[in-house]
């Protein structure tokens, strides 16, 4: 039976013992018991927030000063107290040495237990494990909540992450083994990962719920602008995507082998994670040309960004309200938001060339280890690839702990945004037929001329409604339109972009050189889903960029390992002549 609870409040720690179980209970003013049962499992805390006497009144033989730490429930939201991780027992003469001797084990083993752990961890932790007393004041209240709010949320992202990876390595284990030993790793496998990766960079960062298990391939196209018509057309629209992303002799395995769908997810998301973390890292020289504290990027969550003018005024209209899809920072000035120069800003440039080039393009070099684009062969953007720059940018200047769906601190959703540019640059508008020349010429130097059409005068100004409704109206229009500074606006055209050939879904060969900046390098392999045809030996080429089919005139030279030679004639001995077949293409530099 325990004895009746002597405290005295906030001050003392009262102790109780069980005669029965040889346990001693501790309570404080307004907390449960808690019983230190099990001596193979003791409670160490981190953290020791104060000191307190045992009551000597009830405990005549514990003299002793034992370390507490007082703790919130986050289940049944009350407080409770631990020890410093030994059971203590009845007192016996005999046993003083024994006694001391395990009390000093115990305070070796904090002490190693603390060592792993650094100041900012323990501090941190301090910060939460304090409960405000019942009469502190509302602002201390609501800094202890935040803190402990904060301290959530890091847990439950490294809980997701670390979820993430028992999965992972889940599925690499047999389904009925004893030791749960590693399988190795097949063939298939190695190939499912590496279009996963191709997949996260080239085409979406994310794979849209209910796309696996994949049905046998729709019957539709995915550059259609039907595509967004509906969620069910958007499923079957991505899931053609998928077809063409993954190669044709893999296409049985994703229907029918049970793994594909882990598999793939896993490298998608780790993939994801990966391209982040090495725009993270080199942010500062990224963003350098607006003239921001690079101080700012050297931590994701840096409490400064949740309040500097300078990076609200590139997240928000003139640096007030709530944060929009057209951010000033996605322009090529931030200053002037005109529609044609919608994400076309330099910020989006360098990163998409340290995704393609790695981080040591930004200093002017182009030796050392192949980088992500490079490995992939690629070599002409495609719109996944745009805008996952695009909802990059937009993470680094918050105060957003992790890249997620959404964000922990800002709420924005970035995946919806990332489907935001990427119908945008599906449609087969001028303008975003503009974009992706933009990006081609500024990362793999493959020069288009401009198309502007004659002007057309009788050319109605809507009527305005918000600033943000007449920017979209301008991107999705068929016609193009330009709102100068004090100039009328401008009809730059109502057609589409001079078509040259037909459409092909299954095209899948990059056939225009890879570009080492600044100096043009090609590679003899290829990387699947290009829509850029083999260009003729005429005027121009047909290009059509990969997932959005639009195709624009680009004058190409001739040069020979891309030239097709003619036939030739040559005359016979006998008089006649015959067809001389054209010439192979000779090995060495420049062949495709």
């Amino acid at each position: 039976m325990l004895s009746s609870p002597w405290h005295e409040r906030n001050t003392k720690l009262v102790g109780s013992l069980d005669s029965d179980n040889m346990v001693i209970y501790f309570i404080f003013h307004n907390a449960h018991y808690v019983p230190m049962k099990e001596k193979s499992d003791p409670v160490r805390p981190r953290c020791i927030d104060s000191t307190a006497s045992i009551a000597e009144t009830e405990l005549s033989h514990y003299k002793q000063h034992v370390q507490v730490c007082c703790c919130l429930c986050p289940v049944t939201h009350s407080h409770y107290l631990v020890t410093n991780g030994f059971k203590m027992m009845p007192h016996r003469d005999s046993d003083g040495e024994d006694f001391e001797a395990e009390l000093n084990a115990v305070s070796d083993a904090e002490d190693s237990d603390s060592e792993g752990l650094s100041d900012d961890d323990l501090g941190t932790l301090r910060a939460v494990l304090t409960v405000p007393q019942p009469d502190a004041p509302m602002h201390k209240v609501r800094k202890a909540l935040e803190t402990a709010q904060q301290a959530y949320n890091t847990l439950r992202i490294e809980f997701q992450a670390l979820k993430k990876d028992y999965f992972t390595l889940s599925a690499t284990v047999p389904a009925h083994s004893r030791n749960r030993t590693l399988k190795k790793t097949s063939a298939l496998d190695t190939k499912i990962t590496s279009q996963g990766k191709i997949y996260a960079l080239f085409y979406h960062f994310w794979v849209i719920p209910g796309v696996f298990p994949t049905t046998p391939q729709p019957d539709v196209d995915p550059c259609s602008s039907s595509r967004w018509a509906s969620p069910e057309a958007k499923l079957d629209g991505s899931m053609a995507e998928l077809y063409q992303c993954v190669p044709q002799d893999l296409h049985k395995s994703m229907e029918k082998y049970m793994a594909f769908d882990s598999l793939f997810r896993a490298a998608v998301s780790a993939e994801r994670s990966n391209i982040v973390h090495a725009i993270k890292s080199c942010a500062g020289i990224i963003f350098s040309d607006l003239k921001l504290d690079p101080s700012l990027f050297a931590s994701q969550t840096d409490v400064r960004k949740q309040d500097n003018e300078d990076l609200l005024a590139l997240l928000k209209q003139n640096g007030n309200g709530e944060y929009i899809r057209l951010a000033p920072v996605l322009f090529t000035r931030p200053d002037v938001m005109s529609a044609d120069e919608f994400l076309k800003g330099p910020v989006l440039v360098k990163i998409i060339h340290v995704e393609i080039f790695g981080k040591k393009v930004l200093s002017g070099k182009i030796k050392g280890q192949k980088a992500r684009g490079q490995r992939c062969n690629a070599q002409c953007v495609t719109e996944g690839l745009i805008a996952g720059a695009t909802v990059m940018a937009h993470f680094l200047l918050t105060h957003d702990p992790e890249f997620t769906a959404t964000g922990a601190e800002t709420k924005i959703n970035y995946q919806a945004d990332y489907d935001f540019y990427l119908e945008r640059l599906f449609k087969r508008t001028p303008w975003a037929c503009s974009v992706m020349n933009f990006f081609n010429k500024e990362v793999f130097n493959i020069t288009s001329p401009s198309h502007a059409p004659a002007s057309d005068d009788s050319y109605t100004i809507p009527q305005p409604r918000t600033w943000e409704d007449d920017l979209l109206d301008e991107l999705d229009a068929p016609i193009i339109t330009q709102l100068q500074l004090g100039v009328s606006r401008l009809s730059l055209g109502n057609h589409e972009p001079p078509v040259s050939g037909t459409h092909s879904t299954s095209s899948r060969q990059f056939l225009l050189p890879v570009a080492e900046p600044p100096v043009p390098v090609t590679h003899s392999a290829s990387f699947p889903q290009s829509r850029l045809p083999v260009p003729e030996p005429s005027v121009s080429v047909s290009m059509t960029h990969s997932a959005s089919s639009f195709q624009a005139q680009l004058p190409v030279p001739k040069p020979p390992f891309m030239s097709e030679p003619d036939k030739a004639t040559h005359v016979t001995h006998h008089g006649g002549t015959r067809v001389v077949a054209p010439t192979k293409a000779r090995k060495g530099k420049g062949k495709c």
